[in-house]
């Protein structure tokens, strides 16, 4: 049997969790769904034809927030939504530099983290020179295969 996440199918039909009970799916374990049984719903539905697929989601996102001359290096399930409670938080303006589409979110967040030890402020900030922001670059690159502007 095939499955499914939650949150796929939620970020494919825009949709809040209430639906999916209300649709009559129940979950196998956790936030996982039977994937023939979801697709058929989405038909009846009308969010997919028939032969169609919900494309996969990333299981989370690290990203790369810059406040004045400090970094904070973070992960999230919606970067964007934790960027807007960070700002929401701090009286400063805050930037979303990047943000990058992982599977092992928490491990490269670790990684990254490691590479920044002596860079380290307090939690998930540091204070990054122009020549230590290359230190974060090669970092990025070398796990997404892209970087922020120096």
């Amino acid at each position: 049997m095939t499955t499914i996440h939650r949150r796929d199918i939620l970020a494919f039909t825009g949709l809040g969790s209430q639906y999916l009970s209300a649709w009559g799916l129940v979950p196998l374990k956790g936030t996982v769904y039977d994937r023939k049984q979801v697709l058929s719903k989405l038909v009846e539905v009308g969010f997919l034809e028939e032969g169609q697929d919900v494309p996969s989601q990333p299981k989370g996102y690290v990203y790369v927030i810059k406040c004045e001359s400090f970094f904070k290096v973070g992960k999230a399930e919606n970067p964007k939504r934790r960027f807007m409670e960070l700002q929401l938080a701090n009286p400063f303006r805050l930037r979303l530099l990047a943000s990058f589409p992982t599977e092992t979110p928490e491990q490269d967040e670790k990684a990254i983290h490691a590479a920044l030890k002596s860079h380290w402020i307090r939690g998930e900030w540091f204070s990054l020179s122009e020549t230590s922001r290359k230190d974060l670059c090669a970092q990025l690159i070398k796990l997404y295969g892209q970087s922020i502007a120096p």
